[in-house]
């Protein structure tokens, strides 16, 4: 099975994590998007630390093992998300195609 981003980066912000009092849920946890966690602009989240603006700074996804495992176009999984999470995928999909309508 695919692991989430907090199980990758151990960051501890999932739902009833370890650091959800210190940091915050993670905004992957509370969507369901732990395969897309490098999608929510300005909240990415990198070793545990919220990295704002990482859309402009694409070397912190560049270098994020969770990107380079799930990010769509590389192909790392290219149907592992949508076929073992069809809900992630679809509301991944949503949220790209409510951006481009911006």
């Amino acid at each position: 099975m695919l692991k989430n981003c907090w199980e990758i980066t151990k960051c501890g912000r999932e739902t009833n994590g370890a650091r959800v009092d210190e940091l915050g849920e993670c905004a992957a946890s509370k969507e369901g998007l732990g395969h897309s966690c490098w999608a929510f602009v300005g909240a990415s989240v990198c070793n545990a630390k919220i990295q704002k603006d990482s859309a402009r700074n694409g070397n912190d996804c560049l270098t994020c093992e969770v990107y380079r495992r799930y990010f769509r176009t590389l192909n790392t999984v290219p149907n592992g998300i949508a076929e073992f999470f069809p809900g992630e995928e679809h509301k991944y999909t949503n949220m790209l195609l409510e951006r481009l309508k911006l």
